[in-house]
């Protein structure tokens, strides 16, 4: 008896096997980007290993201007990767960095002012310490920063090398989402927002200033985080939604974000500028799916240099004979909003 297939089981069966293709096409695609991701994150951690000192600092290894600064923040972003194998680079750091608290328990950004604090850099040491289960031993730590609120509701920086402007909105917003994440209220908690809301410009950001690397993307990066966190607090979506039109209008075509900096000689790179903004669209609650995410992981992916790093380019400090390098903060930067949208693709599966 003859088998016989009539032209519309034919048509079924060829566009079964077309889909099936598509699909393998595009599973194996999304294999490949996420392999090429992971590989990126790798190369990244094994640089910042790499240039680890002995007491387990890692920081630029000419100018270790920032050295506890960086560290935390290189800290930061070996945390966000698999513990077991960051956890001799991981401990060394942390190490470091505790063995450079003050008689408060609080840090500063650099060795040299040890005694003092800087409360950017304490948020995110104390943040570390909470992840890792601390949160016991840091009840006094934590009520010596909720002292330092004003009445009017902002946290000045702390940092006895800023001279200018020692109320810049990112310091506020640091220390509210360390607060959160210690489930501690601060003294003024209504004021702190209706501060922080009301020193938004008709841009849609909070400013620059050359002490706080003289780019938008840097405040955006925590007060992002800070708004998504209060998401009900009244006008805060209002302030978020301008904030995201703004962040996107400055995206350029490639993906990047490049703010000019006003010092003559030196800059934050461009890779280091979209870094920060990816992240605070992240914070915002942007995932792998938006465009102007893949854009800039896409951008990121292609700026990696030949030892793993990333470029940070320069502190904008008004000093032709100055030069800090910014690899580290870069770098840590760019392996956090990598491993966040890489798990983002992972999660979809």
């Amino acid at each position: 008896m003859g088998f016989n297939l009539s032209k519309f089981t034919l048509r079924v069966l060829s566009v079964s096997v077309l889909l099936i293709f598509s699909l393998f096409f595009i599973i194996s695609k999304q294999n490949s980007k996420t392999e090429e991701i992971e590989s990126a994150i790798n190369g990244g951690k094994t640089f910042l290993c790499k240039i680890q000192r002995d007491d387990g600092a890692i920081c630029d290894t000419l100018n270790p201007l920032f050295d506890i600064w960086e560290t935390a923040l290189a800290a930061t972003a070996l945390n966000t990767l698999d513990k077991d194998s960051n956890i001799v680079a991981f401990s060394k750091a942390m190490s470091f960095l505790r063995n450079n608290e003050n008689a408060d328990g609080l840090i500063c950004h650099n060795k040299k002012c040890r005694e003092a604090y800087c409360l950017e850099t304490t948020s995110i040491y104390f943040q570390l310490l909470i992840e890792m289960g601390e949160q016991e031993n840091l009840g006094s730590k934590i009520s010596k920063i909720t002292d330092l609120q004003l009445s009017s509701g902002e946290w000045l920086i702390g940092n006895p090398d800023v001279k200018n402007i020692m109320a810049f909105p990112s310091v506020t917003a640091f220390t509210l989402n360390l607060l959160m994440k210690a489930k501690t209220e601060p003294k003024y908690s209504n004021e702190a927002m209706n501060w922080l809301l009301s020193h938004q410009n008709d841009e849609g950001h909070w400013g620059r200033a050359w002490e706080y690397y003289d780019i938008p993307a840097y405040a955006l990066w925590q007060i992002m985080a800070t708004l998504s966190i209060h998401s009900n607090y009244p006008g805060v979506e209002s302030s978020k939604n301008k904030a995201i039109k703004y962040i996107l209008s400055q995206q350029r075509y490639n993906g990047r974000w490049e703010y000019d900096s006003r010092s003559k000689f030196r800059k934050p790179s461009n890779v280091l500028q979209t870094a920060l903004m990816l992240c605070a669209l992240q914070k915002a609650g942007y995932s792998y799916k938006e465009k102007a995410v893949s854009k800039a992981v896409n951008f990121l992916m292609t700026s990696i240099k030949k030892d793993g790093s990333w470029d940070g380019g320069y502190f904008p400090i008004e000093n032709a004979q100055y030069k800090k390098h910014e690899y580290v903060f870069a770098t840590s930067m760019t392996i956090y909003v990598l491993s966040y949208y890489l798990e983002s693709l992972l999660a979809k599966k």
